[in-house]
């Protein structure tokens, strides 16, 4: 990973095998530092602050950097300083995926990785994406509502049309499949299915000149009575026609 300019900065446990032994058995008081580097340079370092702090590093050596605090001034490891800032990201984005987060108890684990993968880091980074590029701020909740809201959102092209214009007629070209039903039935069972299931029809509308059975006509359509009872005294008394099932 050196190799690569990929480093490692983490913290460590005193009794991890391969440990350097000088470094941990070492007693400290407060303030004081002592840094081991492997032939790899890897640094193995020991802090004393309230408590005993093992840090291994292999971009750090055992550098200080004065720091104020409380109107104190304390000089703290360079490699526990870029810790803390790194680690802050990733606690706010934990702290972020826990508002309204859609993990439930469940004995298969793969279901909370994947839902926590897909709705909550996903959603997390898009956001900060979303907020970065628009410059603006919003409430991960509602960034999660507007999402739901345009995934759910009704297709506008089977949204009635208000006209007095839209008549159904009958064709004597070859029939064709109504374009309502075949989009309904592609989206429940695809598209090879929906050829074979959608039943042809002779009917078309003049106005969308678009090929159309009744039920679907007038549930895509807001026509008005007049034209509703010439549809239905022309098509139910003098024609038969398929139907989409």
């Amino acid at each position: 990973m050196t190799f690569r300019i990929t480093h490692v900065v983490g913290t460590l446990r005193v009794n991890r095998k391969g440990n350097p032994k000088d470094v941990t058995t070492k007693k400290l008081k407060k303030g004081q530092i002592i840094a081991q580097q492997s032939n790899t340079n890897v640094v193995v370092l020991k802090w004393k602050d309230k408590r005993d702090l093992l840090m291994l590093s292999t971009k750090h050596v055992d550098t200080t950097t004065a720091i104020t605090k409380r109107n104190q001034t304390i000089n703290k490891p360079d490699m526990v300083i870029e810790y803390n800032q790194g680690k802050s990201f990733i606690d706010r984005s934990d702290q972020m995926t826990s508002y309204s987060t859609p993990l439930r108890r469940s004995l298969k684990w793969y279901r909370k990785v994947a839902f926590d993968i897909l709705l909550g880091t996903s959603l997390t980074n898009a956001l900060s994406l979303f907020c970065k590029v628009n410059n603006t701020k919003i409430k991960i909740t509602d960034f999660k509502e507007q999402i739901i809201l345009n995934l759910i959102k009704k297709d506008e092209s089977l949204a009635p049309q208000v006209s007095d214009n839209h008549i159904l007629q009958k064709i004597n070209s070859p029939h064709r499949k109504c374009v309502s039903c075949y989009k309904k039935l592609e989206l429940e069972f695809g598209r090879k299915k929906a050829q074979n299931k959608c039943v042809k029809v002779t009917t078309i509308c003049i106005y969308c000149k678009v090929p159309t059975c009744m039920p679907c006509f007038f549930d895509t359509h807001s026509v008005s009575l007049k034209n509703k009872n010439h549809i239905n005294k022309i098509f139910i008394i003098k024609y038969t026609f398929n139907v989409c099932k």
